[in-house]
């Protein structure tokens, strides 16, 4: 061993130690899971069905894209000439259309495809959102200088989450909304007709495809973009005037699954649904706390959400609005808006996710951690014996504090002398 230059043997071990670092080590840890959710999702769409392990936070039905099918068998039906809004279009479990008639262009490329195609290439589709919401989101993080951390933990941390899973095993359409909400905060960040442009085709397409990103019209609301707000009733009106004949029934469809699901009052929470509307009465009643349960949920609902978007809101307008919020922002106020319909499975709690993964800092209190490290346990696939109650609980603790690191970072936004960007990259390099 003689030809070892003792006196370099630290510099090689140093190196070796920058290189095995705590932030590689949760790199690899990010692609393992990202190379395991890759197969499972592989044998899952070759098999039409998502093995589920014996206790998973939802139940997979039993066969994958169970709502995309509901599109699929309503594009290839109106193709041929019906109307699936007044007639049996073929839905796998007899349900009524009840989305926007634009939906129905945003699925037209199912006529080109067989179903089986089509599904895989909807999930991986959905998978992308995701992903896509996820590196936007860790964007964010080193724009606001916030603790760095691992880009592969950060999207493993998204794309294979239970709300994740959820959505892409249903084949729901709301990860549509991520793209949508990027492509918005990349219009409000600029000025001009063009961004103005932009910024309103998203929001109003987003409306268009769910009712309650509504919601996110409060941010350019709050910032003052009045020709964005203009822009967006314009594409809002395009949207709605396609098909507009169907609007009547599409509302009657959509008022009835609304109906269904609150015939029984009493109904205890669901663990994979987050609405508070639906919930309010029955998480009361029975307890000390009775009383609460006369306020009826849609009210609970609109004063919490509201409050909370107040209450940022008003934090951004007084910080003067930094550019450099505005996704989590969108982010969260999407997240908020979910928690106020009586039909809000988990599937869409993915916005939650990234709202978090965008503002939550280590600087943060002890409580914020503990919150979010309970709300990772409900993000998680595996789920636990635990009362649905408590679950709900914990989902809108996550909510509320989401909202506080979003304030904070406002705060921070305002107060910041130096580069946001360059703060960042001084925390990677020191961490």
């Amino acid at each position: 061993m003689g030809w070892i230059d003792r006196t370099r043997a630290p510099d090689l071990r140093a190196a070796v130690r920058g290189l095995w670092s705590a932030h590689t080590f949760w790199n690899l840890v990010g692609l393992a899971a990202l190379v395991v959710w890759a197969l499972y999702w592989n044998y899952a769409i070759k098999k039409w069905h998502v093995k589920a392990s014996p206790v998973m936070w939802f139940q997979p039905y039993e066969f994958v894209s169970l709502d995309f099918l509901h599109n699929f068998q309503a594009v290839n039906y109106w193709f041929a000439g019906g109307d699936p809004y007044r007639a049996d279009f073929g839905d796998p479990i007899g349900r009524k259309l009840c989305y926007p008639p634009i939906v129905l262009v945003c699925f037209a490329w199912c006529k080109l495809l067989p179903v089986g195609k089509a599904i895989a290439v909807w999930t991986i589709a959905l998978g992308g959102c995701a992903a896509l919401g996820a590196l936007a989101a860790w964007r964010s993080r080193r724009e606001l200088g916030l603790a760095p951390v691992p880009i592969l933990f950060a999207l493993a941390a998204v794309v294979t989450n239970s709300a994740t899973l959820y959505a892409m095993e249903r084949g729901n359409y709301d990860l549509l909304l991520v793209p949508c909400a990027v492509l918005a905060a990349w219009g409000l960040r600029r000025t001009g007709w063009r961004a103005d442009g932009v910024a309103g085709y998203a929001l109003g397409l987003a409306f268009c495809l769910k009712l309650y990103p509504g919601l996110l019209l409060a941010v350019p609301l709050v910032m003052g973009r009045w020709r964005t707000l203009g822009c967006t009733a314009a594409f809002v009106g395009l949207f709605l005037a396609f098909q507009s004949h169907n609007l009547p029934i599409f509302a009657k469809n959509l008022s009835e699954l609304s109906i269904s699901h609150d015939v029984d009052t009493l109904a205890m929470p669901s663990p994979v649904s987050h609405s508070i509307s639906y919930s309010w009465k029955a998480l009361w009643s029975g307890t000390r706390f009775g009383a609460l349960a006369r306020i009826p949920g849609s009210v609970a609902a609109g004063l919490i959400v509201g409050g909370l978007s107040i209450w940022v809101a008003w934090r951004f307008h007084r910080a003067g609005r930094p550019p450099t919020v505005i996704l989590p922002a969108l982010f969260w106020v999407l997240a908020a808006a979910t928690f106020v319909p009586k039909v809000s499975n988990d599937y869409n709690l993915t916005f939650l996710s990234l709202a978090v993964l965008a503002v939550w800092d280590r600087r943060d209190p002890v409580a914020v951690h503990a919150g979010f490290g309970l709300l990772c346990l409900m993000l998680q696939p595996l789920g636990f014996p635990i009362q649905p109650s408590v679950v709900l609980g914990v989902k809108i603790a996550g909510l509320a504090l989401a909202a506080y690191c979003l304030a904070c970072r406002i705060r921070e936004s305002q107060s910041t002398p130096t580069n946001p960007a360059d703060r960042a990259t001084e925390g990677f390099h020191a961490g």
